[in-house]
């Protein structure tokens, strides 16, 4: 149950990295690119929402 125990923007960061794989065959390089950037996003948004309680 170790994915239950993640961060959504380490879930995020986890889907990227998988998409990598794939990002030579498929052309998902762009995609890999956003998925990183949304969890970079969330996880410091995740942080200022923290802070503030």
């Amino acid at each position: 149950m170790e994915l239950k125990a993640q961060s959504y923007p380490d879930r995020i960061r986890r889907i990227a990295q998988e998409l990598s794989r794939l990002q030579a065959s498929y052309g998902v390089g762009n995609t890999v690119r956003k998925l990183r950037t949304i969890a970079d996003e969330l996880e410091q948004e995740l942080k200022k929402a923290t802070r503030k309680y």
